[in-house]
């Protein structure tokens, strides 16, 4: 099973946010260590633009993170054909583009699940099911895949 994850997975676990949320990011990057993980290049750059933002960070630094996280999870491109088929989901559903951008490319990736806390919990586009792995039940598909995240 390969699984895609978003930005909010990795700013967690970069400390954005709260103590609690990052404990929580890390813990389940634990539990995904040596399983078919893929970042999409949108991710990233989201990513990018919030460490930049948000923690103030250096661009070198904000750089730094997001090689680090390149180096662990294999990036996946934003391609042409991705981008038509973000272009008709986000027309068709209330979905922001940048999160179509996302998703269709996680499906490019061969990818079964999206995880991501902002993202409809549940929602099926294409083989992606999009999980929000901090949901108080956990989702089936990832509990089959890791077992209950922690």
């Amino acid at each position: 099973m390969r699984f895609a994850l978003d930005s909010n997975i990795l700013l967690y676990a970069e400390g954005v946010n709260d103590a609690a949320r990052r404990r929580a990011a890390q813990n389940l990057l634990f539990s995904l260590r040596g399983l078919d993980v893929v970042v999409p290049v949108q991710v990233l750059a989201e990513v990018y633009a919030v460490l930049r933002r948000k923690s103030r960070r250096s661009a070198g630094d904000a750089r730094s993170a997001i090689q680090a996280w390149t180096d662990i999870f294999g990036p996946t491109p934003t391609t042409n054909v991705a981008f038509e088929q973000a272009l008709a989901l986000a027309a068709a559903t209330s979905m922001q583009i940048f999160d179509a951008i996302i998703v269709t490319s996680a499906y490019e990736a061969g990818c079964e699940i999206l995880l991501s806390e902002d993202m409809q919990h549940g929602f099926e586009w294409q083989s992606v099911t999009i999980i929000n792995p901090f949901a108080p039940e956990p989702h089936p598909l990832l509990v089959a895949a890791i077992g209950a995240p922690h």
